[in-house]
């Protein structure tokens, strides 16, 4: 799975230092969930409003903490050849690098 966060180019650009503000902290929670899987089960059973052994195994997903157009134009790729995107799609129209 690619995920990323998402806004405007012109916000990106507007608001750079708040764009990596959010980018940034993040981040911070992705690497805290991962140094303490504990945490992340409690997080997914206490959103679930369950408890017992099947919300104690589940885990929020750990996400890598770079990304890159390319990534993306390869999932834009496999979604267009298995017929999902109606036509062929350019990943470097819809990403902006932060800093």
């Amino acid at each position: 799975m690619i995920t990323g966060l998402v806004t405007t180019s012109v916000f990106a650009h507007e608001h750079g230092s708040t764009a990596r503000a959010a980018r940034d902290a993040i981040m911070r929670a992705v690497k805290d969930l991962a140094a303490d899987p504990g945490l992340s089960a409690e997080l997914v059973a206490g959103a679930a409003g369950a408890d017992g052994p099947i919300p104690a195994g589940m885990h929020l997903p750990r996400f890598a903490t770079s990304f890159s157009a390319g990534d993306l134009q390869r999932a834009f790729d496999l979604a267009f050849g298995h017929g999902l995107a109606p036509r062929p799609l350019d990943a470097a129209n819809v990403v902006c690098e932060l800093g």
